[in-house]
């Protein structure tokens, strides 16, 4: 009995070492933002929906990402000098990449990003609109020509409870952020629930966020079918983070 313990101690051992050697760790640049609930670094550990779906898909495929803040300018620079792995969230549209070779997911979500203003303004138009505040680096496409034309302002702001602050108290006239994100943020930081709504009659923009990379097209190719094949998994944690259905434009 002895004999047959300690080979079988040995066999578990050997395993264990073989398991642990085959785990590969890389690393993944998240943007510095807390972008809860998508992501958001709480005591330097990411959280949110994201970090549920790439930890799960790395289960399954015996990978460990380890989750890195970073600016969102630096995030791109180093995704492109190969100094991370990956990079979330990305879109090829957003252009940040400099032309280099850039591997997209499948989209991890859809996230819906347009005005809340004060709801005495919700459905007056864009004649009031004049001066529009939104998170720094954030790309607003459906405002693009009229800031160019000077017929809107924008004023930036680094974080979004003082972003919304602003909104609440007139010093602009509306926060251009990710909807889903400042519901959160009136609810659990503000603790103001009401004090502002969305307005889908100003321009919004519907916004597909994927995982990216220079280096491993592969694994970015096995998380698309991760995706495609585990709808069910992203359908649970909207659920479970409260993440808006996008409307039909």
């Amino acid at each position: 009995m002895k004999k047959a313990s300690v080979t079988v101690l040995l066999i578990s051992l050997i395993c264990s070492g073989y398991c642990f050697a085959e785990e590969k760790e890389y690393t993944v640049g998240i943007e510095d933002v807390f972008y809860f609930p998508y992501y958001a670094f709480k005591n330097g550990e990411c959280t949110g929906l994201s970090r549920e779906v790439l930890d799960a898909f790395g289960q399954k495929h015996g990978y460990k990402f380890t989750y890195k803040p970073m600016p969102v300018m630096r995030l791109h620079k180093n995704l492109i000098k190969g100094n991370t792995d990956f990079i979330y969230p990305d879109n090829a549209e957003w252009e940040l990449n400099e032309n280099a070779k850039v591997y997209y997911s499948t989209p991890v979500t859809e996230v819906i990003d347009g005005v809340m203003v004060l709801p005495e303004h919700k459905g007056k138009g864009l004649n009031r609109l004049k001066k529009l505040g939104t998170i720094k680096d954030f790309i607003m496409p459906g405002y693009a020509d009229l800031i160019k034309n000077n017929q809107v302002r924008v004023s930036e702001s680094y974080e979004f409870d003082t972003l919304l602050k602003l909104a609440m108290q007139k010093y602009i006239d509306g926060a251009y952020v990710t909807i889903d994100c400042a519901v959160y943020h009136l609810q659990e930081k503000l603790h103001r629930p009401d004090a502002l709504v969305f307005d889908p009659d100003l321009p919004y923009d519907i916004t597909a966020v994927s995982l990216s990379s220079v280096k491993h097209p592969d694994i970015i190719r096995d998380f698309s079918t991760f995706l495609n094949e585990e709808k069910g998994l992203t359908d649970r944690l909207k659920e479970k983070y409260n993440i808006m259905t996008p409307p039909q434009k």
